[in-house]
């Protein structure tokens, strides 16, 4: 159960780190 949230959370979280990421660092750049 712990390990099925766990990885519930990491993926969620890789999830919107790599989404945020993307959008910042391109969207950032581009109006830079």
């Amino acid at each position: 159960m712990n390990s099925f949230l766990i990885f519930l959370v990491c993926a969620a979280f890789l999830t919107a780190l790599l989404t945020a990421g993307r959008e910042s660092k391109y969207g950032y750049k581009e109006e830079e």
